[in-house]
């Protein structure tokens, strides 16, 4: 089953999004070409509430200069997806600014990365939004987020 028809099985209203600039859609040519709006288009127009903040972070880590990122996804997520009870699907995908962030690593890294992940989803499950959840991260920060050798274009993971 796909997940926009598995929504409807579970009678979801509407979509939350949780991210960065390519969940905010920043810099798309046109808005309806940012992926919150492709699905939106996908699922027949669930209305999409979009909690994405361009140049953030996931993690609540330290950068540089000893003090975690602003708005990080981590201090932000209760208030932007637990604000209240709804039964919206829940849609996130983090973790481009995470990768590409190496000022900091031994603060700013994939075990945080993961950690905080984790706690976000430990939480929304709490809530009840287990079965209303999709995950994604770009492939760059996937790759990092797996201990992969990274590379600008191209990351070439273990076996593939």
């Amino acid at each position: 089953m796909r997940f926009a028809e598995h929504l409807k099985s579970l009678e979801i209203s509407g979509t939350r999004v949780f991210g960065d600039s390519i969940t905010a859609g920043f810099n798309t040519s046109r808005a309806e070409l940012a992926w919150p709006a492709l699905f939106a288009s996908a699922v027949e127009g669930f209305p999409i509430r979009n909690h994405a903040i361009p140049g953030t972070v996931l993690q609540g880590s330290k950068l540089v200069d000893g003090k975690p990122s602003l708005n990080n996804g981590i201090g932000r997520f209760v208030q932007a997806l637990l604000d209240r009870p709804h039964e919206d699907a829940i849609l996130i995908l983090y973790g481009y600014n995470d990768a590409r962030y190496t000022a900091a690593p031994e603060t700013m890294n994939a075990a945080g990365f993961v950690r905080d992940y984790s706690r976000i989803l430990k939480g929304l499950i709490a809530a009840g939004h287990g079965q209303g959840i999709a995950i994604g991260s770009p492939l760059y920060s996937g790759c990092r987020v797996l201990g992969w050798k990274r590379r600008v274009h191209r990351p070439d993971p273990p076996g593939l």
